[in-house]
């Protein structure tokens, strides 16, 4: 018979068990239905024309994470960088070598992005708003570039800032959960990128597994505030080298 601290031991072991095991499987459901997400996209496009545009943060380092899990290959990556000194350009690099994956880097100033793209894509997206300009001003330039290379589909990781609250503007509502999935539930419902026209503009499709309708409507469903906004510690292997980073 067990010894009353021996079954203390073990229902102490089984709680702690249970409680792993209540945070591991919405994990579990979340990496499946991503990479469900991601089959979806490789089912319907060529390996030999599909690219990767790689920013070297979370979003699109997972795509590449669940795309090596999957066995779904890209024939290349690009990353624009307009700041030599900007960590994307290293962790995007990184992150290509981990995964053997071509990678071509455009290099070029905001002056250039200016001047170059910003009266195509005020006239392509009808619009004068200087967010949606900024930021459609590097995915213009990461386009034109995989256009030129050949690629007709190129990855990307819209829809997981706003489906995650990755955007500082959604990390209030601390104490009305409530609130905050109804206002990330309206923003996903209503929420338009200005990527696929751009693709377009240069003869590419573009492709999400974050606005894959299967798996948006998963998220939605199955994910809060307590899922998403929070610190979490995490180790980084970097250039060989652990760091311990709390994000």
């Amino acid at each position: 018979a067990l010894q009353p601290c021996n079954m203390a031991t073990t229902f102490l072991d089984a709680m702690r068990q249970l409680a792993l095991d209540a945070e591991i499987r919405p994990v579990q459901a979340l990496r499946k239905e991503f990479a469900a997400a991601l089959a979806d996209i490789a089912a319907r496009t060529n390996p030999t024309e599909r690219c990767l545009i790689l920013s070297g943060g979370v979003d699109t380092c997972a795509i590449l994470a669940a795309a090596e899990e999957q066995g779904v290959t890209f024939s290349g990556s690009l990353t624009v960088i307009t700041d030599e000194a900007s960590p994307d350009k290293a962790f995007a690099a990184a992150a290509a070598q981990q995964h053997s994956l071509s990678h071509h880097v455009i290099q070029v100033t905001s002056a250039d992005l200016v001047e170059s793209y910003l009266p195509a894509c005020a006239k392509l997206l009808a619009t004068f708003d200087g967010m949606t300009l900024r930021n459609s001003l590097v995915v213009a330039a990461a386009m034109r570039k995989a256009s030129e290379l050949g690629f007709k589909h190129a990855v990307v990781g819209d829809g997981a800032d706003e489906l995650f609250g990755g955007y500082s503007f959604m990390w209030g509502c601390a104490d009305d959960p409530a609130e905050w999935a109804q206002k990330r539930n309206k923003m996903c419902a209503e929420w338009t990128f200005a990527t696929s026209a751009l693709a377009a503009a240069y003869g590419l499709v573009s492709h999400s597994p974050y606005t894959e309708p299967r798996f948006v409507a998963w998220a939605i469903a199955n994910t809060g505030r307590a899922d998403c906004i929070g610190t979490r510690p995490i180790r980084l292997t970097y250039q060989g080298e652990a760091i311990e980073h709390v994000t």
